[in-house]
């Protein structure tokens, strides 16, 4: 018997990352993913779920389909269709423990870390810091145009905060003052949307809490 298989039976935890690190034959997926209704297409599939790694990797459809060496037609299908076998519901015995996908399946997160502005702003921590907070907040990694926020980003909320101007930030950083302001607005756009940060300065912004994810 397979060792997964073996782990199932016997109660155990099948971790999602350990599925995409080494992705199983279809035949073990339809016995981990057996769906009653459906006996024979439980919707997941070994190339279903390399499309899903890599989209979890960041990478766009179009990409995928280049590395995979198939049409952009049959990724996005694969794409859709494991998604919404997923959605339908995990197993029991498998732990989804990747936070991008407990996002894109709307499960569920513990919020751990930072996760206020004022904390933030007092400690700076580093872009390495910040990157990994980015990814436990269950986003996938900045492959595009999508960057995160950076130890500058907070240093200029933090400039501000105690009371520098526009003009004296713009001069230190070589901006003009609508630049300064967009990248601001920016900032507290990636805040919320990407770190789920509660805006609790009101010195800096209007008071917002993010929903839980």
């Amino acid at each position: 018997m397979d060792q997964l298989l073996e782990k199932a039976s016997h109660g155990e935890a099948i971790h999602f990352s350990e599925l995409l690190r080494d992705i199983p034959s279809d035949e073990i997926l339809a016995k981990l993913f057996f769906n009653p209704e459906h006996p024979e297409n439980n919707g997941v599939s070994q190339f279903g779920l390399e499309v899903l790694k890599l989209r979890l990797e960041g990478y766009k459809l179009s990409e995928i389909a280049d590395r995979l060496r198939t049409p952009a037609s049959k990724v996005a299908y694969w794409s859709r269709k494991t998604r919404n076998c997923l959605l339908k519901g995990v197993p029991d015995c498998i732990d989804v423990d990747i936070p991008a996908l407990r996002r894109l399946l709307h499960i569920r997160q513990t919020i751990t870390g930072y996760t206020k502005l004022s904390e933030l702003l007092q400690e700076l921590p580093s872009d390495d810091e910040l990157c990994r907070l980015d990814r436990e907040r269950g986003n996938l990694p900045a492959r595009s145009t999508r960057r995160c926020v950076t130890q500058k980003d907070l240093y200029i909320l933090r400039q501000r905060l105690e009371g520098r101007s526009y003009d004296s930030i713009c001069e230190e950083l070589g901006w003009d003052r609508v630049r300064l302001q967009r990248h601001i607005q920016a900032t507290r756009m990636r805040l919320i949307r990407d770190l789920r940060i509660e805006l609790d300065v009101p010195q800096l912004f209007t008071p917002f809490k993010p929903r839980p994810l």
